[in-house]
Parts: C-alpha cells; sequence; structure tokens
C-alpha cells in the first residue's frame, strides 16, 4: 500500500440538472491536487501486469469558465467553480523499462472508476445571485485511462483521461510515500 499526493492540471466539462434547469460547465484548467492511497492487488508475473486499487479525493476550483444555464447564457459578473471528488478504482498496469537506466519506466493503464463528485457553482448576473451544484450523479461508474512516467522509485509524471458524468483530462505529478 502506497500513499499518495498529486498536484496538476485539470480540464473539466460537466454537466447536471438541478432547481435552475440543466447546469453546463465547461472549465479552462486549472490547478488541481489530490491525496490517496495505491495498492498492488496482484501481479501476472510472465506477462509483466499488474491489478491495482486505488482511493482518492480529489479537488479543483476553475477560475475561468463558460455557464450555460438551461440553454441560456448571459453577462456574468461573478462566477465561482469548486469541485470535490472521492473516487475509488480498480485497474490493470504494465511496466516498460526505457533505455539502460533502471529508474526510468513508462507505466501505462486503464480500468473502471467509482466517483462520487460534488460542485458548487455561484454566478451572480446582475443582482441576481444563483447557487447551484451537483450532489447526485446519475452515473457514478466510469473508465479512466492514462500513463505514468517514473523517473525514480517515489515520483512520477501522469496524464489521465477520465470519463463518467464528467469528461476530464488531468496531468500533473505524483510523489508516493
Amino acid at each position: 500500500v502506497q500513499p499518495y499526493v498529486k498536484l496538476g492540471y485539470s480540464d473539466l466539462e460537466m454537466e447536471w440538472c438541478d432547481a435552475n434547469g440543466l447546469v453546463k460547465v465547461d472549465a479552462d484548467p486549472a490547478v488541481a491536487w489530490a491525496l490517496g492511497i495505491k495498492a498492488y492487488l496482484w501481479e501476472f508475473e510472465g506477462l509483466g501486469l499488474k491489478v491495482f486499487s486505488t482511493a482518492s479525493y480529489r479537488q479543483t476550483k476553475p477560475d475561468k469558465m463558460k455557464l450555460n444555464l438551461s440553454g441560456s447564457s448571459g453577462s456574468l459578473t461573478e462566477k465561482k467553480f469548486q469541485v470535490y471528488e472521492r473516487q475509488a478504482t480498480v485497474g490493470l498496469s504494465r511496466e516498460f523499462k526505457i533505455g539502460d537506466y533502471d529508474k526510468l519506466t513508462l507505466v501505462p493503464y486503464a480500468g473502471v472508476a467509482w466517483s462520487d463528485t460534488t460542485t458548487r457553482v455561484r454566478v451572480t448576473q446582475g443582482t441576481n445571485v444563483m447557487n447551484s451544484g451537483a450532489e447526485d450523479q446519475k452515473d457514478n461508474i466510469g473508465v479512466f485511462f492514462g500513463s505514468e512516467f517514473l523517473f525514480m522509485d517515489n515520483f512520477s509524471l501522469n496524464i489521465e483521461g477520465r470519463l463518467i458524468d464528467q469528461k476530464a483530462v488531468s496531468l500533473g505529478g505524483t510523489v508516493l510515500f
């Protein structure tokens, strides 16, 4: 079992229904961070494949976003968007050594994720203030895929895509403890 911290950028699109109608948000890339644990469950030694599981908490607060409320959009004087995500995954990975240096490896991975995402949006249009948020997702199960580039035993750069109720791409660095 390995605890980890991730820091990077996330690009996110989401939609949900609430009292305000259909809410669609397209956020610009923003800083995202995560805390989690990773456990290797099984290794197929002859194939080099590893089955792993993770549990994590992620958070991002994009400064810029495009917002559409039930098909209408207008001039907004204030926008605030926050995303909090709890996620559990099961995946499959394979490690490839790069060159003669033992510490450089590429680890592509893919799997299935359960995700519980809470979003909060606060916008001001003129004197009207609207609060919205997605608390109950319709589809909590989705897929993820990505690749890690390991420089040392405990540091990697990674790119990951997630397809659940959201479409998200993350770029970042991970420190394993």
